[in-house]
């Protein structure tokens, strides 16, 4: 679950001018609340997620009352939601990063040391007129995991291709911190890293017919009809040919996950979450008895000790 970043804009702001600044895209307190995100999870019945909350570098008043969402946030609903700061630095610009350095990332954490478990979703490929790819054994990174491993804080990456070598290295040098993937960059990799390093787990976001659907060009409309059009019982097969055999594998590594929130508001509709999750649960339901627990909640329940 991705967190809408709160609007940097001046605080006698008029609302077509924070609606104009969010150019359709979340923002908080101007098209999407914490309480509504709270209500579609708990309306579809999701007990905990992961929770990606934007922390941004440029202003350092802003990051702490991003920081300062994240904990009035887990004050509200401290089982609800699973905190992980997403830090990117200016990574909409060819000069940038996915990610802050170590420096700013202590500044930021340093603002609420309790409130954050982990640290992602870090996106490590290149952006299309944005930031380079960035290796998960690059210095920028490399300075960033003894910090992550002191406080025992998780990481989660949406590797690039090609970097199932440098995932290796990063695996092997932090045995002890706790490293979450997913994307179809990683997949074709993750067994054979599963089968050696014990600290490495992947959440499948792109169910429904092997298609992330929650992009903002498909419209909440888009989305339902495409359910309406396909059915469940034909993707669900095609899920599982794609999928059961990796679960099998490792079935105490691999998660549920749905990828919300980041493109449009639209994906924290109490309707799409419903269907997110009912169609979750029948390929859960699909799968093996003694897999479906550990891969619909158990998994994650070991992570973070909910």
């Amino acid at each position: 679950m991705h967190i809408a970043n709160i609007p940097d804009a001046d605080l006698d702001a008029t609302e077509e001018e924070l609606a104009e600044e969010a150019g359709g895209r979340p923002s908080l307190g101007v098209n999407v609340t914490i309480p509504e995100i709270a209500c579609v999870l708990q309306q579809e019945g999701t007990t905990s997620a992961l929770s990606f909350f934007p922390v941004y570098p440029d202003v350092e008043n802003l990051a702490k009352h991003m920081v300062d969402v994240a904990t009035r946030t887990m004050e509200l609903y401290p089982d609800l939601f699973i905190p992980f700061i997403m830090p990117p630095d200016d990574d909409g610009s060819p000069d940038g990063f996915p990610t802050v350095d170590a420096t700013t990332l202590e500044e930021m954490l340093a603002f609420d040391p309790d409130v954050f478990v982990g640290y992602g979703e870090i996106g490590l490929y290149e952006r299309d007129g944005g930031a380079a790819e960035l290796l998960p054994d690059a210095d920028r990174l490399m300075e960033i995991y003894p910090i992550l491993d002191e406080q025992q804080i998780a990481v989660y990456f949406h590797p690039g291709d090609e970097m199932g070598d440098n995932m290796e290295t990063v695996l092997e040098a932090y045995p002890n911190t706790i490293f979450i993937v997913h994307g179809d960059q990683i997949a074709p990799y993750i067994i054979d890293l599963m089968d050696n390093y014990e600290n490495i787990y992947f959440t499948m976001n792109d169910l429904y017919g092997d298609e992330w659907l929650l992009r903002d060009e498909v419209g909440k409309d888009g989305f339902l009809e495409y359910f309406d059009e396909n059915g469940f019982d034909d993707m669900i097969q095609e899920d599982l040919a794609l999928y059961e055999d990796m679960i099998n594998a490792h079935p105490d590594r691999f998660m549920w996950g749905t990828d919300r929130g980041g493109e449009s508001p639209w994906t924290y509709d109490i309707e799409v979450g419903q269907m997110l999750a009912d169609y979750g649960r029948a390929f859960i339901g699909s799968l093996d008895e003694d897999v479906q627990e550990n891969f619909a909640y158990k998994n994650a329940q070991r992570i973070f000790a909910f």
